[in-house]
């Protein structure tokens, strides 16, 4: 399995990037964290092994505005990032995992022990990544 290079939080506002920065630069302290609001910073970020946090309703320029299509997309590639979706709405997180990615969380659950404990697995490339957060 890749090794992380970076995590990237894509097409979040800037109020939630930066939440979401601060969970992430806890649970994985020694990887950088970039955010993506291009279609062109996505593909240059999408490697395989770096997490991708997907926003559902992707603020920033793409050509779609939907994070479950974005993951679709992505997971199609030959050597995919880790994906998941940052959404408050478990139908939306399912069919994210649907398109290929690994179970996301809300913002509303975000401090929430088990999503630090989620990443921190995700980090360590644990077989154990499939963990459900609420």
């Amino acid at each position: 399995m890749a090794q992380i290079r970076k995590a990237v939080l894509v097409g979040h506002c800037g109020p939630d990037a930066a939440m979401l920065r601060s969970v992430v630069t806890d649970a994985m302290p020694n990887v950088p964290v970039e955010s993506a609001d291009t279609a062109a910073a996505v593909a240059a970020s999408a490697e395989e092994g770096n997490p991708l946090l997907i926003n559902r309703v992707l603020d920033g320029e793409f050509d779609t505005d939907s994070g479950v299509e974005l993951i679709g997309r992505l997971a199609r590639r030959d050597q995919p990032p880790k994906l998941m979706l940052i959404s408050n709405y478990a139908y939306a997180r399912q069919a994210a995992i649907d398109a290929g990615a690994l179970p996301g969380f809300g913002k509303a659950a975000i401090y929430q022990p088990a999503v630090t404990q989620h990443l921190r697995q995700i980090a360590a490339h644990s077989d154990d990544s499939s963990s459900s957060i609420k």
